[in-house]
């Protein structure tokens, strides 16, 4: 009877609601010190109250998205010339819209302040996403005249010479510029997530958005150049995007919800974070000790 009882609390406890993504337990794999920002923000991100933030929808979404893949194919197609005569992409992937990506850039802008930026860049399906690219306005809050927002990822263009960062011409004056270029246009990018605030006092409005997943190391390749017209997208493994041509794969339907919830369920004390999954392990070892030694 007793082992029956351990077993049956045994598949209670698997059975149990649990989070399906845990932040405080991702390993940040490029800073092991780092606690991923969800974690720090309590895996809840609830509207600020020294700031505005804008409430995605999916026209929002709709908007963004195509900001950044019009950008995308217009360096794909080779119509960005940017500095170096680029020729086009041979294999650069169209965006989706993906909500856990704008969760996570909303908990980084919601203390209101331009950063700190989250150091972790992992989510539960890959590892890393860019760091944010940035636009600043002083302009209404009113995300549907979207015009006034469409030149803002021709910000992150900046000048260097080659397929890879090993080509830049002067990489410490370009810094976070040239970051910034990489995660846009990197080839193998294939989900977006955007969020905007609006401060009072600076009477500024800032979009940000995370791009994953992303090229990290120097000297790996941003995209493939397409040397003649016919080559590009011509490495597309998915085939062509239908919208943007010049891009490869499919985009995803956009999303009409809310707001991404990681579905954690927990309770919050301070600065700790218990979950209930967590205690439903405890109480499995407990059990299981009490048996074995016959408590």
């Amino acid at each position: 009877m007793k082992y029956f009882l351990t077993l049956c609390n045994l598949l209670v406890c698997v059975m149990a609601p649990g989070p399906i993504t845990d932040y405080c337990f991702l390993t940040c794999h490029y800073s092991y010190f780092t606690t991923h920002i969800v974690c720090n923000r309590l895996h809840s991100c609830p509207k600020p109250k020294k700031c505005e933030m804008y409430e995605a929808n999916k026209q929002w979404r709709e908007i963004m998205l195509h900001i950044l893949n019009d950008a995308r194919n217009g360096a794909a197609n080779g119509s960005k010339k940017f500095n170096f005569g680029n020729t086009g992409a041979k294999n650069m992937y169209a965006l989706s819209y993906d909500i856990e990506l704008e969760y996570i850039i909303t908990c980084v802008l919601n203390d209101c302040n331009p950063g700190p930026w989250d150091g972790c860049l992992q989510t539960i399906r890959f590892t890393p996403y860019g760091f944010g690219i940035i636009w600043y306005a002083l302009c209404e809050f009113d995300m549907t005249l979207w015009r006034s927002i469409t030149k803002f990822p021709d910000g992150e263009i900046i000048s260097f010479n080659s397929e890879t960062d090993e080509g830049i011409r002067n990489p410490l004056k370009y810094g976070d510029k040239f970051h910034h270029f990489k995660v846009l246009y990197a080839w193998n990018a294939k989900y977006v997530g955007c969020t905007a605030v609006k401060r009072q006092k600076e009477k500024e409005t800032q979009i940000s958005c995370l791009i994953g997943p992303g090229i990290d190391k120097k000297g790996d390749i941003i995209y493939k150049v397409a040397k003649h017209p016919n080559e590009i997208a011509s490495e597309c493994e998915e085939g062509r995007n239908r919208k943007y041509p010049a891009l490869c794969g499919n985009i995803d339907e956009v999303s009409a919800e809310e707001m991404w919830s990681n579905l954690n369920i927990t309770f919050n004390s301070s600065r700790k974070v218990f979950h209930v999954d967590n205690l439903c392990r405890s109480i499995m070892i407990y059990l299981f000790i009490c048996t074995l030694f016959e408590i």
